[in-house]
Protein backbone atom coordinates (compact mmCIF):
# COMPACT_ATOMS: atom_id res chain seq x y z
CA UNK A 1 0.00 0.00 0.00
CA UNK A 2 1.37 3.39 -0.99
CA UNK A 3 1.97 5.66 1.99
CA UNK A 4 0.84 9.24 1.38
CA UNK A 5 3.23 11.76 2.99
CA UNK A 6 1.83 13.74 5.91
CA UNK A 7 2.19 17.06 4.04
CA UNK A 8 0.19 15.66 1.13
CA UNK A 9 -2.54 14.34 3.43
CA UNK A 10 -2.74 17.77 5.08
CA UNK A 11 -3.08 19.50 1.70
CA UNK A 12 -5.75 17.05 0.51
CA UNK A 13 -7.70 17.72 3.70
CA UNK A 14 -7.51 21.45 3.01
CA UNK A 15 -8.78 20.92 -0.54
CA UNK A 16 -11.76 19.00 0.85
CA UNK A 17 -12.48 21.83 3.27
CA UNK A 18 -12.17 24.29 0.37
CA UNK A 19 -14.96 22.51 -1.50
CA UNK A 20 -17.06 22.51 1.65
CA UNK A 21 -16.65 26.29 1.83
CA UNK A 22 -17.76 27.12 -1.69
CA UNK A 23 -14.84 25.65 -3.63
CA UNK A 24 -12.61 28.65 -3.02
CA UNK A 25 -9.30 26.79 -2.99
CA UNK A 26 -6.52 25.71 -0.66
CA UNK A 27 -5.58 29.17 0.62
CA UNK A 28 -9.18 29.88 1.48
CA UNK A 29 -9.54 26.44 2.99
CA UNK A 30 -6.67 27.15 5.37
CA UNK A 31 -8.42 30.32 6.54
CA UNK A 32 -11.71 28.46 6.92
CA UNK A 33 -10.02 25.61 8.79
CA UNK A 34 -8.49 27.85 11.42
CA UNK A 35 -11.68 29.91 11.68
CA UNK A 36 -13.47 26.74 12.81
CA UNK A 37 -11.70 27.11 16.14
CA UNK A 38 -13.05 30.60 16.80
CA UNK A 39 -16.54 30.13 15.36
CA UNK A 40 -19.32 31.17 17.74
CA UNK A 41 -22.93 30.89 16.50
CA UNK A 42 -23.98 32.81 19.60
CA UNK A 43 -21.57 35.69 19.06
CA UNK A 44 -22.73 39.24 19.65
CA UNK A 45 -21.76 41.69 16.91
CA UNK A 46 -21.90 45.49 16.95
CA UNK A 47 -24.92 47.37 15.59
CA UNK A 48 -22.78 48.74 12.75
CA UNK A 49 -22.00 45.20 11.58
CA UNK A 50 -25.66 44.19 11.80
CA UNK A 51 -26.60 47.23 9.71
CA UNK A 52 -23.97 46.33 7.11
CA UNK A 53 -25.43 42.82 6.79
CA UNK A 54 -28.98 44.14 6.49
CA UNK A 55 -27.92 46.63 3.81
CA UNK A 56 -26.12 43.83 1.97
CA UNK A 57 -29.25 41.67 2.11
CA UNK A 58 -31.53 44.44 0.85
CA UNK A 59 -29.15 45.56 -1.91
CA UNK A 60 -28.58 42.09 -3.37
CA UNK A 61 -32.18 40.82 -3.53
CA UNK A 62 -32.30 38.88 -0.29
CA UNK A 63 -36.08 38.57 -0.12
CA UNK A 64 -36.69 38.34 -3.86
CA UNK A 65 -33.84 36.41 -5.52
CA UNK A 66 -31.68 34.56 -2.98
CA UNK A 67 -32.02 30.80 -3.11
CA UNK A 68 -31.45 30.52 0.64
CA UNK A 69 -31.82 33.19 3.31
CA UNK A 70 -32.41 31.18 6.47
CA UNK A 71 -32.53 33.45 9.50
CA UNK A 72 -31.80 36.72 7.70
CA UNK A 73 -33.60 39.80 9.06
CA UNK A 74 -33.92 38.02 12.40
CA UNK A 75 -33.74 39.92 15.70
CA UNK A 76 -30.52 41.39 17.15
CA UNK A 77 -28.33 38.60 18.48
CA UNK A 78 -29.33 36.11 15.77
CA UNK A 79 -26.97 37.34 13.02
CA UNK A 80 -24.33 34.66 13.64
CA UNK A 81 -26.90 31.98 12.79
CA UNK A 82 -27.96 33.53 9.47
CA UNK A 83 -27.31 31.40 6.40
CA UNK A 84 -23.78 31.97 5.05
CA UNK A 85 -22.58 34.00 8.05
CA UNK A 86 -19.82 32.94 10.41
CA UNK A 87 -18.86 34.90 13.53
CA UNK A 88 -16.43 34.71 16.38
CA UNK A 89 -17.62 36.03 19.71
CA UNK A 90 -17.76 39.68 18.55
CA UNK A 91 -17.30 40.02 14.76
CA UNK A 92 -18.54 38.62 11.47
CA UNK A 93 -15.51 36.74 10.15
CA UNK A 94 -16.89 35.04 7.02
CA UNK A 95 -19.59 35.50 4.41
CA UNK A 96 -20.06 32.50 2.13
CA UNK A 97 -22.94 33.00 -0.31
CA UNK A 98 -21.42 31.60 -3.50
CA UNK A 99 -23.97 30.51 -6.09
CA UNK A 100 -26.92 31.80 -4.07
CA UNK A 101 -28.48 33.99 -6.80
CA UNK A 102 -27.42 37.34 -5.33
CA UNK A 103 -28.30 40.18 -7.69
CA UNK A 104 -27.57 43.90 -7.52
CA UNK A 105 -24.82 46.24 -6.31
CA UNK A 106 -22.51 45.45 -3.44
CA UNK A 107 -23.12 48.07 -0.73
CA UNK A 108 -20.47 49.46 1.60
CA UNK A 109 -19.44 46.60 3.90
CA UNK A 110 -16.43 48.35 5.44
CA UNK A 111 -18.07 48.16 8.89
CA UNK A 112 -17.25 44.42 8.90
CA UNK A 113 -13.76 45.10 10.22
CA UNK A 114 -13.19 41.49 11.34
CA UNK A 115 -14.17 39.92 8.00
CA UNK A 116 -11.60 37.35 6.88
CA UNK A 117 -13.45 35.55 4.08
CA UNK A 118 -15.87 36.89 1.48
CA UNK A 119 -17.03 34.20 -0.95
CA UNK A 120 -19.77 35.34 -3.32
CA UNK A 121 -18.77 33.91 -6.69
CA UNK A 122 -21.24 32.64 -9.29
CA UNK A 123 -23.90 35.28 -8.63
CA UNK A 124 -24.97 38.48 -10.41
CA UNK A 125 -23.42 41.09 -8.15
CA UNK A 126 -22.75 44.35 -9.97
CA UNK A 127 -21.29 47.82 -9.63
CA UNK A 128 -18.18 48.73 -7.68
CA UNK A 129 -16.26 46.67 -5.16
CA UNK A 130 -14.48 49.67 -3.62
CA UNK A 131 -15.35 48.96 0.02
CA UNK A 132 -13.37 45.71 -0.11
CA UNK A 133 -10.21 47.81 0.20
CA UNK A 134 -11.34 48.87 3.70
CA UNK A 135 -11.40 45.35 5.19
CA UNK A 136 -8.04 45.08 6.99
CA UNK A 137 -8.52 41.47 8.16
CA UNK A 138 -9.49 40.04 4.76
CA UNK A 139 -7.62 36.85 3.81
CA UNK A 140 -9.89 35.35 1.14
CA UNK A 141 -11.86 37.13 -1.57
CA UNK A 142 -13.70 34.99 -4.12
CA UNK A 143 -16.10 36.92 -6.38
CA UNK A 144 -15.53 35.35 -9.79
CA UNK A 145 -18.37 35.01 -12.30
CA UNK A 146 -20.41 38.09 -11.39
CA UNK A 147 -21.14 41.39 -13.15
CA UNK A 148 -18.83 43.76 -11.26
CA UNK A 149 -17.64 46.73 -13.31
CA UNK A 150 -15.37 49.74 -13.02
CA UNK A 151 -11.84 49.54 -11.67
CA UNK A 152 -10.52 46.96 -9.26
CA UNK A 153 -10.23 48.11 -5.64
CA UNK A 154 -6.88 49.05 -4.13
CA UNK A 155 -5.27 45.96 -2.64
CA UNK A 156 -1.98 47.11 -1.18
CA UNK A 157 -3.51 47.73 2.26
CA UNK A 158 -4.85 44.18 2.57
CA UNK A 159 -1.73 42.81 4.24
CA UNK A 160 -3.40 39.53 5.31
CA UNK A 161 -4.74 38.69 1.83
CA UNK A 162 -3.94 35.13 0.74
CA UNK A 163 -6.51 34.31 -1.95
CA UNK A 164 -7.94 36.73 -4.55
CA UNK A 165 -10.27 35.55 -7.30
CA UNK A 166 -12.26 38.09 -9.29
CA UNK A 167 -12.31 36.82 -12.88
CA UNK A 168 -15.27 36.59 -15.27
CA UNK A 169 -16.46 40.11 -14.45
CA UNK A 170 -16.64 43.38 -16.41
CA UNK A 171 -13.62 45.21 -15.04
CA UNK A 172 -12.02 48.14 -16.81
CA UNK A 173 -8.68 49.80 -16.26
CA UNK A 174 -5.52 48.35 -14.80
CA UNK A 175 -4.54 45.84 -12.12
CA UNK A 176 -3.69 47.80 -8.95
CA UNK A 177 -0.24 47.56 -7.36
CA UNK A 178 0.39 44.37 -5.41
CA UNK A 179 3.13 45.62 -3.11
CA UNK A 180 2.71 44.78 0.55
CA UNK A 181 0.83 41.52 -0.14
CA UNK A 182 3.50 39.28 1.38
CA UNK A 183 0.96 36.52 2.20
CA UNK A 184 -0.67 36.33 -1.23
CA UNK A 185 -0.77 32.76 -2.57
CA UNK A 186 -3.41 32.86 -5.33
CA UNK A 187 -4.24 35.75 -7.68
CA UNK A 188 -6.79 35.10 -10.43
CA UNK A 189 -8.46 37.71 -12.64
CA UNK A 190 -9.19 36.00 -15.95
CA UNK A 191 -11.68 36.80 -18.74
CA UNK A 192 -12.32 40.34 -17.54
CA UNK A 193 -11.20 42.97 -20.08
CA UNK A 194 -8.36 44.43 -18.01
CA UNK A 195 -5.90 46.78 -19.72
CA UNK A 196 -2.51 48.22 -18.83
CA UNK A 197 0.44 46.10 -17.78
CA UNK A 198 1.08 43.34 -15.26
CA UNK A 199 2.25 45.04 -12.05
CA UNK A 200 5.50 44.21 -10.30
CA UNK A 201 5.49 40.87 -8.50
CA UNK A 202 8.41 41.78 -6.25
CA UNK A 203 7.96 40.63 -2.67
CA UNK A 204 5.21 38.08 -3.39
CA UNK A 205 7.29 35.28 -1.96
CA UNK A 206 4.28 33.07 -1.12
CA UNK A 207 2.64 33.37 -4.56
CA UNK A 208 1.73 29.94 -5.97
CA UNK A 209 -0.79 30.73 -8.73
CA UNK A 210 -1.20 33.78 -10.95
CA UNK A 211 -3.83 33.60 -13.71
CA UNK A 212 -4.54 36.69 -15.84
CA UNK A 213 -5.53 34.93 -19.05
CA UNK A 214 -7.90 36.40 -21.66
CA UNK A 215 -7.60 40.12 -20.88
CA UNK A 216 -6.10 43.02 -22.85
CA UNK A 217 -2.86 43.34 -20.92
CA UNK A 218 0.18 44.72 -22.73
CA UNK A 219 3.81 45.48 -22.10
CA UNK A 220 6.41 43.08 -20.75
CA UNK A 221 6.10 40.21 -18.29
CA UNK A 222 7.60 41.43 -15.02
CA UNK A 223 10.56 39.75 -13.37
CA UNK A 224 9.83 36.42 -11.70
CA UNK A 225 12.90 36.57 -9.47
CA UNK A 226 12.27 35.59 -5.87
CA UNK A 227 8.95 33.82 -6.53
CA UNK A 228 10.20 30.48 -5.22
CA UNK A 229 6.69 29.18 -4.41
CA UNK A 230 5.29 29.80 -7.89
CA UNK A 231 3.63 26.73 -9.44
CA UNK A 232 1.23 28.08 -12.08
CA UNK A 233 1.54 31.00 -14.51
CA UNK A 234 -1.21 31.78 -17.03
CA UNK A 235 -0.78 35.00 -18.99
CA UNK A 236 -2.23 33.57 -22.22
CA UNK A 237 -4.50 35.47 -24.63
CA UNK A 238 -3.30 38.99 -23.92
CA UNK A 239 -1.14 41.48 -25.84
CA UNK A 240 2.11 41.05 -23.96
CA UNK A 241 5.36 42.03 -25.69
CA UNK A 242 9.09 41.70 -25.20
CA UNK A 243 11.17 38.77 -23.95
CA UNK A 244 10.08 36.09 -21.47
CA UNK A 245 11.92 36.55 -18.16
CA UNK A 246 14.15 33.85 -16.72
CA UNK A 247 12.67 31.01 -14.68
CA UNK A 248 15.71 30.75 -12.40
CA UNK A 249 14.84 29.58 -8.90
CA UNK A 250 11.27 28.51 -9.80
CA UNK A 251 11.80 24.88 -8.84
CA UNK A 252 8.10 24.34 -8.00
CA UNK A 253 6.83 25.53 -11.37
CA UNK A 254 4.33 23.07 -12.89
CA UNK A 255 2.66 25.01 -15.71
CA UNK A 256 3.48 28.02 -17.92
CA UNK A 257 0.81 29.31 -20.31
CA UNK A 258 1.87 32.28 -22.44
CA UNK A 259 0.21 31.52 -25.78
CA UNK A 260 -1.57 34.10 -27.97
CA UNK A 261 0.60 37.08 -27.13
CA UNK A 262 3.29 39.00 -29.01
CA UNK A 263 6.26 37.79 -27.01
CA UNK A 264 9.62 37.51 -28.76
CA UNK A 265 13.20 36.46 -28.27
CA UNK A 266 14.74 33.23 -27.03
CA UNK A 267 12.76 30.93 -24.75
CA UNK A 268 14.50 30.80 -21.35
CA UNK A 269 15.74 27.51 -19.97
CA UNK A 270 13.29 25.44 -17.94
CA UNK A 271 13.79 25.74 -14.18
CA UNK A 272 16.14 23.38 -12.36
CA UNK A 273 14.98 21.05 -10.98
CA UNK A 274 12.34 20.76 -13.69
CA UNK A 275 8.88 19.98 -12.27
CA UNK A 276 6.92 21.11 -15.34
CA UNK A 277 3.98 18.78 -15.99
CA UNK A 278 4.05 16.97 -19.30
CA UNK A 279 1.69 18.75 -21.72
CA UNK A 280 0.70 21.33 -19.11
CA UNK A 281 2.28 24.39 -20.75
CA UNK A 282 1.45 26.42 -23.87
CA UNK A 283 3.91 28.87 -25.44
CA UNK A 284 2.64 29.50 -28.98
CA UNK A 285 1.56 31.37 -30.98
CA UNK A 286 4.13 34.06 -30.19
CA UNK A 287 7.16 35.49 -32.00
CA UNK A 288 9.69 33.32 -30.22
CA UNK A 289 12.95 32.11 -31.72
CA UNK A 290 12.96 28.53 -32.99
CA UNK A 291 15.49 27.08 -30.59
CA UNK A 292 15.45 23.39 -29.70
CA UNK A 293 14.71 22.49 -26.08
CA UNK A 294 13.60 18.98 -25.15
CA UNK A 295 12.33 20.20 -21.77
CA UNK A 296 9.87 22.56 -23.45
CA UNK A 297 8.90 19.88 -25.99
CA UNK A 298 7.87 17.72 -23.06
CA UNK A 299 6.24 20.57 -21.10
CA UNK A 300 4.07 21.59 -24.06
CA UNK A 301 3.45 18.09 -25.35
CA UNK A 302 4.44 19.32 -28.82
CA UNK A 303 7.61 18.52 -30.79
CA UNK A 304 9.20 20.87 -31.50
CA UNK A 305 7.61 23.18 -28.94
CA UNK A 306 7.94 26.21 -31.24
CA UNK A 307 6.20 24.78 -34.29
CA UNK A 308 2.94 26.66 -33.58
CA UNK A 309 4.97 29.86 -33.30
CA UNK A 310 6.34 29.51 -36.82
CA UNK A 311 4.90 31.33 -39.88
CA UNK A 312 4.08 27.92 -41.40
CA UNK A 313 1.55 27.14 -38.68
CA UNK A 314 -1.23 27.16 -41.28
CA UNK A 315 0.53 24.49 -43.33
CA UNK A 316 1.82 22.06 -40.74
CA UNK A 317 0.08 21.00 -37.58
CA UNK A 318 2.35 20.52 -34.55
CA UNK A 319 3.35 16.99 -33.72
CA UNK A 320 1.85 15.95 -30.38
CA UNK A 321 4.08 13.86 -28.13
CA UNK A 322 2.45 10.62 -27.09
CA UNK A 323 1.50 10.40 -23.45
CA UNK A 324 3.75 8.35 -21.26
Amino acid sequence: MKIVPRATRWRLALVAIGFAFGGVGVAAAKASFWDLFERDPNGTIAEAERRALLDFYASTGGDSTWDRHDGWNGPPGSECRWYGITCNHEHVIAIDLAGNNLQGPLPDISALTGLKQFAAGHNRLSGSMASIAKLPSLRTLSVGDNAFSGTLPALSGLHSLEYFRAGDNRWSGEIPPLHGLANLETFIIDHSGLTGSIPSLDGLTQLETIDLNDNHLGGPIPSLTGLASLATIDFSRNQLTGPIPAFDGLSKLHSVKLDHNQLEGVMPDAPVPNELVRGGSTLCPNRLASTSAMQWDRATGTEPWYKACAPTIGKDAPTKIAAE
